[in-house]
């Protein structure tokens, strides 16, 4: 029932910047594991661009903490997450500008974890 819940509700009661997708396979909510990667991306502000894996291969920048973000440009923090039922491994990418020290959420990417996987790589 709680799940079914949770579905229908779409995660609004968590206050989380990244609610766990849903698996794009069997459509349980899925968990996210490990801790978030933080990278600097190639946008500014209110710059819009197409959100594939490959924009996130090339233009990532592996950063160490919110420090290191320039005034107007954007960053995003990356995720594994995987599903409790169908055992799927997802990544969830989500954009943010920093704004008075505020995460406000701009663009987010959900896609299969092999497409992603080279950009946590980079972190190790």
């Amino acid at each position: 029932m709680l799940e079914l819940l949770d579905y229908l509700l779409g995660g609004l009661l968590q206050k989380e910047l990244v609610k766990p997708p849903h698996c794009k396979a069997c459509h349980a909510r899925t968990t996210l594991t490990g801790k978030p990667r933080l990278f600097l991306l190639p946008l500014w502000q209110d710059q819009a661009e197409d959100l594939s894996a490959e924009f996130y291969l090339r233009g990532c920048r592996p950063i160490s903490g919110l420090e290191q973000i320039p005034t107007g440009q954007q960053a995003c923090r990356v995720w594994a997450a995987e599903c409790p039922r169908c055992g799927e491994r997802w990544m969830v990418a989500q954009n943010f500008l920093l704004v008075r020290g505020e995460e406000v959420p701009e663009g987010r990417l959900i896609c299969p974890y092999r497409e992603l996987s080279p950009l946590l790589a980079r972190m190790e």
